[in-house]
């Protein structure tokens, strides 16, 4: 759905059901469940 790429060069993202992450070691971590995430906003 939406995605933004961190100074670290990290991939947050969403899929419509949770938010995730792809850190800098390729690892994938699920960050939070949520419904119909559309947009990232990373502060």
């Amino acid at each position: 759905m939406d995605y933004h790429i961190t100074d670290e060069g990290e991939i947050v993202y969403s899929d419509g059901a949770f938010v995730r992450i792809i850190r800098a070691d390729g690892k994938t971590e699920k960050l939070c469940k949520i419904k119909l995430a559309n947009s990232i906003t990373v502060i």
